[in-house]
């Protein structure tokens, strides 16, 4: 079991559309440095050095710490990164088993491994690595801007942060920050690795590799239009509360049961690899 996970997770890291995936996340998280956080930081340093008037003065006073200008936590670009995450997720390894399987691959790992632990292999890899994907540009934005900007605990009188008391761990952002962000990425680590896996489940009953690469997508936006368009509660969208300050309390109930979906659906895969035919 030790050797095709190994096997597996070096499939899905080390290959190039792993790289292409985090440089375009990461290319996300830089034009929201330079169209905000930049020119935050940059506006702060003149006002320290007095060489500007002090139009954000007041924000200096409340200490703007990196948190502020994170893309996890300002409403600039988030919505174009966690709109394209799940087609980024899936382009390095969710369309691998589509692959294994016209190749031929498959059977020749079969014979020497039991069918089931390949499968679960297989998923654990691409959990993995949907969940790296959308988890490394994050981290990356936030040491830039921790790089550049003050690294102060934001202050809940100030008003300047979109997480309220109605946000989940609310209150935590306010007195334990880093360990917010720590669960704040570990829960879009867990969701966007759990939605990958539709790729695998998709495999069972299509081929086409690009109907695969693009299942969670689909299925992520029509969720999407279904809470927003047809429930008019577009707080229960993965799009919405994955932005995590706007995961609220009120809606855990419901969040949670989409993750417990997606959770069986990818279990299920293992269970059913047994009277998958290759």
């Amino acid at each position: 079991m030790k050797a095709i996970t190994r096997m597996e997770l070096s499939r899905a890291f080390r290959n190039k559309y792993f790289y292409f995936a985090i440089t375009i996340g990461i290319g996300i998280t830089l034009w929201h440095y330079f169209r905000y956080s930049y020119i935050l930081a940059e506006s702060i340093y003149k006002v320290y050095k007095g060489t500007m008037v002090a139009t954000y003065l007041e924000k200096v006073n409340y200490g703007v710490p990196a948190v502020e200008a994170w893309i996890g936590t300002r409403s600039i670009g988030y919505n174009i990164y966690f709109f394209i995450m799940p087609l980024l997720c899936a382009i390095p390894y969710g369309i691998s088993l589509c692959i294994d399987k016209k190749s031929g691959y498959i059977n020749n790992i079969t014979t020497r491994v039991d069918k089931k632990k390949y499968y679960k292999a297989k998923l654990l890899a691409v959990f993995l690595s949907g969940g790296a994907v959308v988890v490394i540009p994050l981290i990356f934005n936030l040491l830039l801007c921790m790089c550049t900007l003050p690294i102060m605990f934001p202050i809940a009188s100030s008003m300047l942060f979109p997480v309220s008391t109605v946000s989940v761990f609310g209150d935590l952002f306010y007195s334990h920050t880093f360990l917010y962000i720590l669960i704040y990425l570990l829960f879009d680590f867990i969701f966007f690795g759990l939605l990958n896996c539709l790729c695998i489940v998709m495999t069972y009953f299509e081929d086409n590799r690009f109907a695969v690469v693009l299942s969670p997508f689909i299925i992520y936006f029509a969720v999407h239009v279904f809470c927003s368009w047809g429930l008019g509660k577009s707080d229960y969208s993965p799009m919405v509360y994955t932005f995590f300050p706007k995961f609220h309390t009120q809606n855990a109930g419901i969040i949670l049961a989409q993750i417990l979906i997606l959770l069986v659906l990818a279990l299920l895969t293992i269970r059913g690899s047994k009277h998958d035919t290759i």
